[in-house]
């Protein structure tokens, strides 16, 4: 490491490789060198969970933390940054801060920020106009979006976004998304048909591998279903508002599923019908968070849809005789290794890790 290597370009490093441990640890290294208990402190925290001594490590970490997360978090503040709220773990990520929230003037000091800390995720109310001209947003990869969004969404520097979220999503928001140069994975807001169709026009939508947390209708998914969809491997449906309509309107690109969260009655009608748009069997995981009708559920395990499922949940359902019989069959294809089931419920499955409750 050169001795001119400067503070701002370490981090400048954590932001370009984010889920990367070797820049932390070079940025460890330079902070012990200049004996600050940060660098022992971003070790620990890249180190959890690896290894039999992490009783012993956590006790130092969380010694480290609570003598000196307060004032590593100062300079932030001072220029404005809202930290995450809650447990201390929340606001540093692996030794760092990688998530603020900024408002109105404060996000002006957004490339101040991204020298004192690897800043990835960022939440937005009233962006101003400065923030957008900034280079700084190129290495951001989690946006959300409350007041004024349009603001920030003409920025040409927001290719490296994966994840964005909105607090308000109109129709004026839906044509700057579209007119944008974001090309999410996964976008969380409210949709209706004629949003959806917004999206569906322009190529907004090219990455997009989840569709989650939308309140999904039969029309919703057919106005979607005009964008090509390629990379779509999550599906989330939480109310019964979705038919065959819905399923047949995204046809093909449901054989992509990996995984899948319904979270309504599946009857065995709708059940069969999902399993034939299943049949190469790249689903993974499997979430059914209120299944209700037992054959329903049934007839989905036995399909060939859930032959190489490795994750199930079934929410809160009682574990029948019959349904238990079902689980045993797919646990015995050999896929299975984690069932989620409701909390109290007496099960076990050969080779199968059991988790109660959420």
């Amino acid at each position: 490491m050169s001795a001119e290597t400067s503070w701002s370009a370490l981090v400048h490093e954590i932001r370009l490789e984010p889920l990367a441990d070797g820049p932390r640890l070079v940025a460890a290294d330079w902070l012990t060198d200049r004996a600050d208990p940060r660098g022992e402190y971003v070790v620990l925290a890249c180190r959890a969970g690896l290894g039999p001594d992490d009783d012993v490590w956590g006790r130092r970490f969380d010694g480290l933390a609570e003598a000196h997360e307060v004032a590593w978090s100062a300079p932030l503040l001072a220029l404005g940054a809202e930290l995450r709220t809650g447990r201390t773990s929340l606001t540093f990520e692996r030794g760092f801060v990688e998530h603020v929230t900024l408002r109105g003037a404060a996000t002006r000091a957004f490339a101040q920020l991204c020298a004192l800390e690897p800043i990835t995720k960022l939440l937005v109310s009233n962006p101003s106009r400065e923030l957008a001209a900034m280079p700084a947003l190129a290495q951001v990869r989690e946006l959300g979006l409350l007041a004024q969004p349009h603001k920030l969404l003409a920025s040409p520097h927001l290719t490296g976004v994966e994840t964005l979220g909105f607090g308000d999503f109109t129709r004026a928001t839906a044509a700057a998304l579209a007119a944008s140069v974001v090309r999410p994975a996964r976008l969380a807001c409210s949709l209706d048909v004629e949003r959806a169709r917004i999206l569906a026009a322009s190529d907004v939508l090219a990455r997009l591998a989840e569709l989650a947390r939308f309140e999904l209708t039969d029309d919703v998914l057919v106005a979607l279903a005009g964008a090509p969809l390629a990379d779509l491997t999550t599906l989330e449906l939480h109310a019964p508002r979705v038919t065959r309509r819905g399923l047949d309107a995204l046809g093909p690109r449901l054989d992509q599923l990996v995984r899948l969260v319904y979270a309504a009655p599946l009857d065995h009608a709708f059940a069969t019908h999902l399993a034939t748009q299943l049949p190469s069997g790249a689903l993974r995981s499997l979430d059914l968070a209120c299944p209700a009708f037992d054959d329903g559920v049934i007839a989905l395990l036995d399909a060939p849809a859930c032959r190489h499922v490795e994750q199930l949940a079934v929410g809160d359902a009682r574990v029948s005789p019959a349904l238990l019989a079902a689980l045993h069959r797919l646990a015995a294809r050999g896929r299975l290794r984690q069932l989620r089931v409701a909390p109290g419920t007496p099960l076990a499955l050969p080779g199968v890790r059991v988790v109660f409750g959420d």
